[in-house]
């Protein structure tokens, strides 16, 4: 649904900015429900996104992955239910995360050319103005998305405990 929002709606009205919302939930999802619980679904995630957005198959997969395994080893390493420190790793992320992938995407785009990689990285990031505007407008998107996906995820707990209970 979210990859089908982010295709339809989001890139119309978002202009200049660079909106991402899978990446967003992916980071908000890791966050809740950690990695060991979520990652087939972040392999589903990738797939749909690529091949939504017409890239190579894989490409949103591996960098999703490897996103949301470092989080998760970061949070679960650094972070032992201390609210302010969890607010810093994701703030990390978001920030540090989203010009990861669109680097990896270029590598995978361009084949694995180093040197192309650098050219058309050297393009996209060279005002550090909109790097950083578009980082906090990630981290504004991040809070209703993080709080969209802590519903589901505790309604689907509630239905599960149901089951089992049935069961």
């Amino acid at each position: 649904m979210i990859v089908s929002f982010q295709g339809s709606f989001v890139s119309l009205v978002s202009g200049n900015l660079n909106i991402n919302l899978i990446p967003l939930a992916v980071l908000a999802w890791v966050a809740i429900a950690g990695f060991e619980k979520i990652w087939p679904w972040i392999v589903t995630l990738g797939i749909f996104s690529d091949l939504f957005s017409f890239e190579k198959v894989g490409v949103n997969v591996i960098s999703f992955i490897f996103l949301a395994y470092l989080m998760s080893f970061f949070s679960r390493r650094f972070l032992i239910e201390k609210k302010l420190a969890g607010m810093i790793v994701i703030t990390f992320f978001i920030f540090a995360g989203f010009p990861f992938l669109d680097l990896g995407r270029i590598f995978f785009r361009e084949n694995f050319s180093i040197y192309e990689t650098y050219l058309m990285a050297k393009n996209d990031f060279s005002a550090w103005n909109d790097i950083l505007l578009q980082g906090a407008v990630n981290i504004l998107l991040f809070y209703p998305v993080y709080v969209l996906l802590n519903k589901v995820e505790r309604n689907i707990e509630k239905y599960e405990n149901k089951i089992k209970v049935f069961s």
